[in-house]
């Protein structure tokens, strides 16, 4: 391990699935999964990666994995965050008492902050503002990640993170109907799968929303949380497609009661079969 502590939280992933142990070096070791409905896997691997004298590489495909994310425990991103949190800090106490941190500690907080990148994009505002906190007041490091270049979007994360700023909302509106409206989604998932680490609101406009379109909307939310508004008309411009931009902005005033948007500066106008 000694030969790649500087990066060894970041050579591979923590699941078991395509991991061996032996089974003497389990037991020489006390190692144990965390007694937690969640990231208990997380505990386990990292700690068995730092203690291991050699880790090798089979090339080899051993092993076929499968994902049921409808059953799965993975679900709910802002609740994972607590699970994961007890995870790490168990991690680091047991690493500091079996004195492997120090070696360890520069692979160990680039961990940490890459990990909660991802869950900053991914959670509600009420759950990043507690990542906020626990990465300030526990994970202090941000000395060690000066060297981005300033235009990457991990950089811009970053200095979100360390000056404790909101990441900004990105307002994007849909103009679409019913028989467009499943390239509205595709779409949609589009953006929220590859845009980076704003806040999203989606605003869609059309003219006949079903009960069954709002639900196919808020599965989304399993993939990147997300806030949106349906904005509902019967006009006939909606049979119009595609709608140019001078038209766009008619109908969105007219029809989206402007009230409801007097806070956003900004929108970007998306037609419904744009993949982002």
């Amino acid at each position: 391990m000694a030969d790649i502590s500087k990066n060894i939280f970041q050579f591979c992933k923590h699941w078991t699935s395509d991991k061996l142990f032996r089974t003497d070096f389990i037991r020489s070791k006390n190692l144990r999964f965390q007694n937690s409905m969640k990231s208990n896997d997380v505990y386990f691997i990292y700690n068995s990666l730092c203690y291991a004298k050699a880790i090798t590489i089979i090339r080899k495909r051993l092993i076929i994995k499968t994902n049921d994310y409808k059953n799965t425990l993975f679900i709910n991103m802002n609740e994972e965050t607590d699970y994961l949190f007890l995870a790490i800090d168990k991690i680091k106490l047991n690493l500091e008492k079996n004195g492997l941190f120090k070696l360890v500690k520069e692979s160990f907080f680039k961990w940490v902050l890459s990990l909660f990148i991802i869950y900053l994009k991914t959670s509600d505002q009420e759950t990043k503002i507690k990542i906020y906190k626990i990465l300030h007041k526990k994970f202090n490091q941000w000395d060690n990640f000066n060297n981005y270049p300033k235009t990457s979007n991990i950089y811009s994360a970053l200095y979100y993170i360390k000056h404790q700023k909101v990441f900004p909302t990105i307002n994007i509106a849909y103009y679409t109907n019913q028989k467009l409206f499943n390239q509205c989604l595709v779409s949609i998932l589009s953006l929220l799968i590859n845009s980076e680490y704003e806040n999203i609101n989606i605003i869609v406009l059309y003219n006949n929303i079903t009960q069954k379109d709002i639900r196919k909307l808020n599965e989304f939310k399993k993939i990147r949380y997300f806030t949106f508004e349906a904005i509902y008309t019967k006009e006939k411009e909606f049979n119009i497609y595609p709608l140019d931009i001078k038209l766009k902005k008619e109908i969105f005033y007219k029809y989206s009661l402007a009230d409801m948007f007097k806070n956003i500066d900004k929108i970007i106008y998306i037609d419904s079969d744009t993949i982002i």
